[in-house]
């Protein structure tokens, strides 16, 4: 594992560790033996899901009804991509997006530049910390900032809205530049550089260097379009097509959205019954099937939010795909997609008269409410009892009360494993307090067994040009 970003370490989400590094130093000050550290950083993961939770509701419920942000807002609380419970880069690049997507609606759309300033500043705080996620979310950084210069007639007090912009990133951004430069500035960096090049692991975790842009798009389709169904693709392209000619028929045609809701509703229901083992379908469901949806919102909607949320939250998931050669990493940004559909959703079923007939929005409200309710259950079972690369919940006996992991409750078999590299490690400090040890990836935790200094505290993976075996 390298010590130092950049100069030691080429993964693209590697930069995790100078965001997480400060969060690390304030736990060892109160407990310096690091024990119970992977269950401070779960704590701190549900914190920061409710804060972004709330600041999301916060920032819809302006523009919907209570209950269609409610559902926004623990579709946020609940998120974590394959389960993992924990400050990961998926997780903090996941909230930063909605955060920054939902801020800049609110920007667009209010009159209040108090509201306004705030705001920004959040967005400011967001834009560095997903760039540090992963670095390709530059270009979504770059993209955002185009469009605050573009909707620059909405600012109310200009001065003080973009001063609070770039003070936010500057602030932000100190801290992670030191770190950084300090490791461009070593001498390995230089003698490093070749291999990023040369090395075929490196090539591999980075598939902008060998996939196609197509085909980082079109994963995201044949997971979850039903690709190997041909009904559902006569079904999917009927969805599309109506709700494009709805935009241009005259008069009422609330037929048009009962059809797509319903449709929308079935779909999902079948899509996630056919896909419960694999958790991350939970959000990335819904980057096809809502675009009709979205699409017949545009002519209902005073305000272009889904649309706006939801191609904002699929180019997330492009950027983040450049990173990552997981299908699931489409999930991060499938999060701002959900919300755009939950927005649509309540648009359209909002826009229907109910003194026409008055049963038919409760059983649009009731088939959204299963279709969502059904959709989120199994990442729902999951977060309550599922544990990410342990056993099932009913054989997690053992209460871990050492170590990193103290606090935990995992197998007697897994805790029997955990004792045994505590040992290993206790003994090998003893042996040689001054010696060397090389983790593997599959053992990050055991970082945290020795007695290091902070500096070596950077998570991440390094190929090494020695063979060691």
């Amino acid at each position: 594992m390298g010590d130092c970003p950049i100069a030691d370490e080429w993964h693209p989400a590697q930069l995790i560790g100078v965001i997480l590094l400060p969060f690390y130093s304030a736990f060892k000050l109160l407990v310096p033996s690091g024990t119970g550290v992977m269950l401070y950083f779960r704590i701190l993961q549900n914190i920061s899901s409710l804060l972004c939770a709330i600041l999301v509701y916060s920032n819809l419920r302006r523009f919907q009804k209570k209950w269609w942000t409610l559902i926004c807002a623990v579709l946020v609380l609940v998120f974590a991509r394959e389960n993992i419970l924990g400050m990961s880069y998926y997780h903090l690049f996941a909230m930063s997006a909605v955060v920054i997507g939902t801020c800049f609606c609110v920007i667009a759309e209010t009159d209040d530049a108090i509201i306004q300033n705030s705001r920004i500043v959040y967005i400011g705080i967001c834009c560095v910390i997903g760039t540090l996620c992963m670095p390709f979310f530059i270009f979504g950084f770059l993209g955002i900032s185009i469009l605050l210069i573009a909707i620059h007639k909405r600012i109310i007090d200009k001065k003080r809205f973009y001063f609070s912009y770039l003070l936010s990133l500057f602030l932000m951004s100190v801290y992670p530049s030191v770190i950084i430069i300090r490791g461009m500035l070593k001498d390995t960096f230089m003698k490093s550089l070749p291999y990023i090049f040369s090395d075929p692991e490196h090539l591999r975790r980075m598939p902008f260097f060998t996939m196609p842009m197509h085909q980082i798009i079109k994963k995201s389709f044949y997971m979850e379009a039903g690709s190997e169904n041909i009904l559902l693709i006569v079904i999917f392209f009927f969805m599309v097509i109506l709700s494009i000619i709805s935009l241009f028929m005259k008069g009422r045609h609330d037929w048009v959205y009962v059809v797509e809701i319903l449709l929308f509703c079935l779909v999902i229901i079948e899509r996630r019954r056919l896909c419960l083992d694999r958790q991350w379908s939970t959000f990335s469901i819904f980057i096809p099937w809502s675009i009709p949806l979205v699409i017949c919102s545009i002519k209902k909607a005073k305000h272009k939010i889904p649309l706006f949320l939801y191609l904002y939250g699929f180019i997330c998931s492009v950027l983040f795909n450049l990173g990552s050669d997981a299908p699931s990493s489409f999930t991060v940004g499938a999060l701002t997609v959900s919300m755009a559909t939950v927005m649509a959703l309540g648009i359209l079923v909002d826009s229907l008269e109910l003194q026409i007939n008055p049963g038919t929005k409760r059983i649009l409200y009731t088939a959204t409410l299963v279709a969502f309710l059904f959709a989120s259950s199994p990442i729902l079972v999951t977060r309550i009892l599922g544990v990410y690369r342990d056993d099932e919940l009913q054989n997690l006996t053992e209460r871990i009360d050492r170590g990193p992991a103290a606090g935990l409750y995992t197998s007697p078999e897994h805790k029997a494993q955990y004792y045994e590299v505590c040992r290993t490690l206790d003994n090998l400090q003893k042996r040689e307090p001054e010696g060397k040890v090389l983790y593997s990836k599959v053992l990050p935790w055991a970082y945290f067994i020795r007695t290091i200094s902070l500096e070596h505290l950077l998570p991440g993976e390094t190929v090494y040009p020695v063979d060691i075996w």
